[in-house]
């Protein structure tokens, strides 16, 4: 969808953001002994490399074949993606500088946790775009893209859901444009000065 670009240019346009993202949380986590140790627990040596770390592709390539399996998966990672977004929450709530608490939660709308939160975006494209995106971007096949893209909540949905969308097909001027046209609203509605 382009996460990465949006979550970087609303940071810039709100000065003072505490940012969680739960994707570079998951990939922390993936580096964690403690982790590594319950996931191989779970699924056995072979998401190992030669080298006894975590092979990441291997293990998106046996979760993304069984519901059952991501679920498992999800149940040892979730957890601690939950408490270390509650850990930064309550940084926000301590600290009288900080403004804005944004988060990139994934599967905010997927999960049976209720992320406390204000507003929810929802960064919007084609499902094509999505899966040629997610396919360039990490090196995936058109088809493990499109497995990860059935496994998530339809677009259409999310959009559905969402207090905001933001639609990112098309130039990067245009999500310039609609994100300084949002932080706009957002400082006029919630009164964060510039």
């Amino acid at each position: 969808m382009g996460k990465s670009t949006c979550a970087r240019l609303l940071r810039e346009a709100l000065p003072g953001t505490l940012f969680f993202d739960a994707d570079a949380c998951v990939r922390q986590l993936l580096t964690s002994p403690e982790i590594v140790a319950r996931i191989v627990g779970e699924f056995g040596d072979s998401v190992l490399s030669s080298d006894g770390q975590l092979d990441r592709s291997r293990l998106r390539e046996q979760v993304f074949d069984s519901a059952e399996q991501r679920a498992a998966l999800e149940n040892i990672l979730h957890p601690v993606v939950r408490m270390k977004f509650e850990d930064e929450r309550e940084r926000l709530s301590a600290s009288p500088d900080l403004r804005v608490f944004l988060a990139d939660i994934p599967l905010l709308f997927e999960s049976d946790y209720r992320f406390e939160h204000d507003l929810s975006i929802t960064l919007a494209t084609t499902v094509a775009t999505q899966i040629r995106r997610l396919a360039d971007s990490r090196g995936l096949s058109r088809t493990l893209a499109e497995q990860i893209i059935a496994a998530q909540m339809p677009i259409a949905e999310k959009m559905g859901r969402a207090d905001i969308v933001l639609w990112n097909e098309g130039r990067l001027a245009r999500l310039e444009q609609q994100i300084t046209d949002f932080t706009q609203w957002l400082r006029k509605t919630r009164r964060i000065p510039s």
